[in-house]
Protein backbone atom coordinates (compact mmCIF):
# COMPACT_ATOMS: atom_id res chain seq x y z
CA UNK A 1 0.00 0.00 0.00
CA UNK A 2 1.05 3.61 -0.56
CA UNK A 3 -0.02 6.64 1.49
CA UNK A 4 1.88 9.23 -0.57
CA UNK A 5 0.39 8.77 -4.06
CA UNK A 6 2.83 6.02 -5.05
CA UNK A 7 6.10 7.66 -4.00
CA UNK A 8 6.79 4.97 -1.41
CA UNK A 9 5.25 1.61 -0.58
CA UNK A 10 4.84 -0.58 2.48
CA UNK A 11 6.55 -4.00 2.64
CA UNK A 12 5.01 -6.77 0.57
CA UNK A 13 2.25 -8.79 2.22
CA UNK A 14 1.13 -12.24 1.15
CA UNK A 15 -2.32 -13.74 1.05
CA UNK A 16 -2.85 -16.55 3.58
CA UNK A 17 -2.18 -20.20 2.86
CA UNK A 18 -4.58 -21.84 0.37
CA UNK A 19 -6.69 -24.36 2.36
CA UNK A 20 -5.84 -28.01 1.70
CA UNK A 21 -2.79 -27.10 -0.40
CA UNK A 22 0.68 -28.34 0.62
CA UNK A 23 3.59 -26.10 1.53
CA UNK A 24 5.60 -24.98 -1.52
CA UNK A 25 8.73 -25.55 0.55
CA UNK A 26 7.91 -27.98 3.40
CA UNK A 27 7.82 -26.18 6.78
CA UNK A 28 9.43 -23.08 5.23
CA UNK A 29 7.09 -21.47 2.68
CA UNK A 30 3.31 -21.70 2.59
CA UNK A 31 1.23 -21.77 -0.61
CA UNK A 32 0.27 -18.11 -0.36
CA UNK A 33 -3.04 -17.25 -1.99
CA UNK A 34 -2.56 -18.64 -5.49
CA UNK A 35 -2.07 -16.79 -8.77
CA UNK A 36 -3.85 -13.48 -9.36
CA UNK A 37 -4.64 -11.77 -12.69
CA UNK A 38 -8.02 -10.13 -12.16
CA UNK A 39 -9.92 -7.24 -10.64
CA UNK A 40 -10.59 -6.61 -6.97
CA UNK A 41 -14.18 -5.60 -6.20
CA UNK A 42 -15.74 -3.65 -3.33
CA UNK A 43 -18.98 -4.87 -1.78
CA UNK A 44 -21.78 -2.63 -0.56
CA UNK A 45 -20.69 -3.32 3.02
CA UNK A 46 -17.23 -1.93 2.21
CA UNK A 47 -15.39 -5.26 2.23
CA UNK A 48 -13.03 -6.17 -0.61
CA UNK A 49 -12.99 -9.42 -2.59
CA UNK A 50 -10.19 -10.77 -4.75
CA UNK A 51 -10.10 -13.89 -6.94
CA UNK A 52 -7.11 -16.20 -7.41
CA UNK A 53 -6.44 -19.61 -8.95
CA UNK A 54 -3.93 -22.43 -8.72
CA UNK A 55 -3.43 -26.21 -8.82
CA UNK A 56 -1.70 -28.57 -6.45
CA UNK A 57 0.21 -30.51 -9.11
CA UNK A 58 1.25 -29.76 -12.68
CA UNK A 59 -1.22 -32.12 -14.37
CA UNK A 60 -4.18 -31.39 -12.10
CA UNK A 61 -7.01 -28.95 -13.03
CA UNK A 62 -6.87 -25.38 -11.75
CA UNK A 63 -9.20 -24.24 -8.96
CA UNK A 64 -10.50 -20.69 -8.36
CA UNK A 65 -10.67 -19.05 -4.92
CA UNK A 66 -12.16 -15.97 -3.25
CA UNK A 67 -10.39 -13.97 -0.52
CA UNK A 68 -11.96 -11.19 1.57
CA UNK A 69 -10.61 -8.13 3.40
CA UNK A 70 -12.61 -6.22 6.02
CA UNK A 71 -9.91 -3.56 6.57
CA UNK A 72 -9.31 -2.05 3.10
CA UNK A 73 -6.81 -4.68 2.05
CA UNK A 74 -4.53 -4.66 5.10
CA UNK A 75 -5.37 -8.29 5.90
CA UNK A 76 -7.14 -11.03 3.97
CA UNK A 77 -8.92 -14.28 4.78
CA UNK A 78 -10.11 -17.22 2.70
CA UNK A 79 -13.77 -16.86 1.69
CA UNK A 80 -14.77 -19.62 -0.72
CA UNK A 81 -14.03 -21.77 -3.75
CA UNK A 82 -15.59 -20.31 -6.89
CA UNK A 83 -14.77 -23.37 -8.93
CA UNK A 84 -13.34 -26.82 -8.32
CA UNK A 85 -13.63 -29.60 -10.88
CA UNK A 86 -11.60 -32.75 -11.48
CA UNK A 87 -12.21 -32.76 -15.24
CA UNK A 88 -11.30 -29.29 -16.53
CA UNK A 89 -9.74 -25.97 -15.52
CA UNK A 90 -10.90 -22.38 -15.17
CA UNK A 91 -8.42 -19.62 -14.34
CA UNK A 92 -7.86 -15.85 -14.02
CA UNK A 93 -11.10 -14.91 -12.23
CA UNK A 94 -11.98 -11.23 -12.42
CA UNK A 95 -14.74 -9.84 -10.19
CA UNK A 96 -17.48 -7.27 -10.68
CA UNK A 97 -20.33 -6.10 -8.41
CA UNK A 98 -23.60 -5.01 -9.99
CA UNK A 99 -25.60 -2.05 -8.60
CA UNK A 100 -27.94 -4.50 -6.82
CA UNK A 101 -25.06 -6.29 -5.11
CA UNK A 102 -24.63 -9.43 -7.21
CA UNK A 103 -20.96 -10.44 -7.50
CA UNK A 104 -19.89 -11.89 -10.86
CA UNK A 105 -16.73 -13.89 -11.56
CA UNK A 106 -15.58 -13.92 -15.19
CA UNK A 107 -13.11 -16.77 -15.75
CA UNK A 108 -10.80 -17.95 -18.49
CA UNK A 109 -11.76 -21.34 -19.91
CA UNK A 110 -8.64 -23.48 -20.35
CA UNK A 111 -10.37 -25.92 -22.70
CA UNK A 112 -10.04 -25.72 -26.48
CA UNK A 113 -13.34 -23.81 -26.84
CA UNK A 114 -11.92 -20.81 -24.91
CA UNK A 115 -15.49 -19.66 -24.12
CA UNK A 116 -16.16 -17.21 -21.29
CA UNK A 117 -17.09 -18.95 -18.03
CA UNK A 118 -19.28 -17.06 -15.53
CA UNK A 119 -20.38 -17.73 -11.97
CA UNK A 120 -22.24 -15.35 -9.66
CA UNK A 121 -22.87 -14.90 -5.95
CA UNK A 122 -25.86 -13.27 -4.22
CA UNK A 123 -24.41 -13.54 -0.71
CA UNK A 124 -21.24 -11.43 -0.98
CA UNK A 125 -19.07 -14.25 -2.28
CA UNK A 126 -19.87 -16.96 0.26
CA UNK A 127 -21.49 -19.31 -2.27
CA UNK A 128 -21.36 -19.41 -6.06
CA UNK A 129 -23.68 -20.50 -8.85
CA UNK A 130 -23.11 -23.32 -11.30
CA UNK A 131 -20.73 -22.33 -14.11
CA UNK A 132 -22.33 -20.88 -17.23
CA UNK A 133 -20.46 -20.88 -20.54
CA UNK A 134 -21.10 -17.85 -22.75
CA UNK A 135 -20.57 -17.83 -26.50
CA UNK A 136 -17.72 -15.31 -26.31
CA UNK A 137 -14.29 -16.55 -27.35
CA UNK A 138 -11.22 -15.00 -25.76
CA UNK A 139 -9.37 -14.35 -22.50
CA UNK A 140 -8.74 -12.97 -19.98
CA UNK A 141 -11.66 -10.70 -19.21
CA UNK A 142 -11.97 -7.21 -17.78
CA UNK A 143 -15.28 -5.52 -16.94
CA UNK A 144 -16.11 -1.90 -16.21
CA UNK A 145 -19.48 -0.35 -15.36
CA UNK A 146 -20.55 2.45 -17.68
CA UNK A 147 -23.84 3.31 -15.93
CA UNK A 148 -26.35 1.65 -13.61
CA UNK A 149 -27.66 -0.60 -16.34
CA UNK A 150 -24.67 -1.65 -18.45
CA UNK A 151 -21.05 -2.77 -18.28
CA UNK A 152 -18.37 -3.18 -20.94
CA UNK A 153 -16.39 -6.43 -21.09
CA UNK A 154 -13.05 -6.61 -22.91
CA UNK A 155 -10.81 -9.57 -23.83
CA UNK A 156 -8.26 -10.76 -26.38
CA UNK A 157 -8.95 -13.27 -29.15
CA UNK A 158 -5.66 -15.03 -29.83
CA UNK A 159 -5.40 -16.62 -33.27
CA UNK A 160 -3.46 -16.30 -36.55
CA UNK A 161 -4.99 -12.80 -36.69
CA UNK A 162 -5.20 -11.78 -33.03
CA UNK A 163 -7.37 -8.93 -31.79
CA UNK A 164 -8.63 -6.95 -28.80
CA UNK A 165 -12.42 -7.13 -28.50
CA UNK A 166 -15.33 -6.06 -26.33
CA UNK A 167 -19.07 -6.46 -25.78
CA UNK A 168 -21.67 -4.51 -23.85
CA UNK A 169 -23.47 -6.40 -21.06
CA UNK A 170 -26.96 -5.53 -19.79
CA UNK A 171 -26.72 -5.94 -16.03
CA UNK A 172 -30.47 -6.28 -15.54
CA UNK A 173 -31.02 -9.14 -17.99
CA UNK A 174 -27.52 -10.62 -18.03
CA UNK A 175 -27.59 -10.58 -21.83
CA UNK A 176 -24.53 -9.66 -23.89
CA UNK A 177 -24.48 -7.66 -27.10
CA UNK A 178 -24.64 -10.22 -29.96
CA UNK A 179 -21.53 -9.19 -31.89
CA UNK A 180 -17.96 -8.46 -30.83
CA UNK A 181 -16.71 -4.89 -31.08
CA UNK A 182 -13.22 -5.21 -32.61
CA UNK A 183 -11.04 -2.60 -30.91
CA UNK A 184 -7.69 -3.56 -32.45
CA UNK A 185 -6.81 -6.36 -34.89
CA UNK A 186 -4.03 -7.62 -37.13
CA UNK A 187 -1.43 -9.10 -34.79
CA UNK A 188 0.30 -12.10 -36.37
CA UNK A 189 1.12 -13.57 -32.96
CA UNK A 190 -0.96 -14.90 -30.07
CA UNK A 191 1.20 -12.94 -27.60
CA UNK A 192 -1.13 -9.94 -27.15
CA UNK A 193 -3.97 -8.91 -24.86
CA UNK A 194 -4.78 -8.53 -21.16
CA UNK A 195 -6.94 -5.43 -21.71
CA UNK A 196 -7.92 -3.19 -18.80
CA UNK A 197 -10.65 -0.55 -19.17
CA UNK A 198 -11.86 2.52 -17.34
CA UNK A 199 -14.98 4.62 -17.89
CA UNK A 200 -13.95 8.24 -18.31
CA UNK A 201 -17.37 9.67 -17.45
CA UNK A 202 -17.88 11.56 -20.72
CA UNK A 203 -19.41 8.68 -22.71
CA UNK A 204 -15.97 7.27 -23.46
CA UNK A 205 -14.07 4.17 -22.36
CA UNK A 206 -10.28 3.94 -22.34
CA UNK A 207 -9.00 0.42 -23.07
CA UNK A 208 -5.32 -0.34 -22.37
CA UNK A 209 -3.61 -3.58 -23.54
CA UNK A 210 -0.28 -4.89 -24.74
CA UNK A 211 0.46 -5.39 -28.42
CA UNK A 212 3.22 -6.69 -30.71
CA UNK A 213 3.77 -5.12 -34.13
CA UNK A 214 4.98 -6.77 -37.34
CA UNK A 215 8.62 -6.17 -36.35
CA UNK A 216 8.13 -8.04 -33.08
CA UNK A 217 8.21 -4.94 -30.86
CA UNK A 218 6.07 -5.29 -27.73
CA UNK A 219 4.46 -2.18 -26.26
CA UNK A 220 1.51 -0.87 -24.25
CA UNK A 221 -1.26 0.78 -26.30
CA UNK A 222 -4.58 2.45 -25.51
CA UNK A 223 -7.76 2.93 -27.53
CA UNK A 224 -10.49 5.42 -26.69
CA UNK A 225 -14.06 4.34 -27.47
CA UNK A 226 -17.18 6.46 -27.74
CA UNK A 227 -20.29 4.68 -26.43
Amino acid sequence: ASKDYGRSWSPRKYLPHVPNFPDIVPKERKWHGGRHRGQVCKLKNGNLLIGTYDRKKQKQPFECFIWESVDDGVTWSFKANIFENKDFSLTEPTLFVTPNGVVYAFMRNMQSSDKLAISFSTDNGTSWSKIQFIDIEGHPFNIVGVNNGFAFVTYALRSSNSSIRGRMLCLKSGVFQKQDLVIKSGAKTRDIGYPVSTFLGDNTILVVYYWIDDQGTRYIEASKLLI
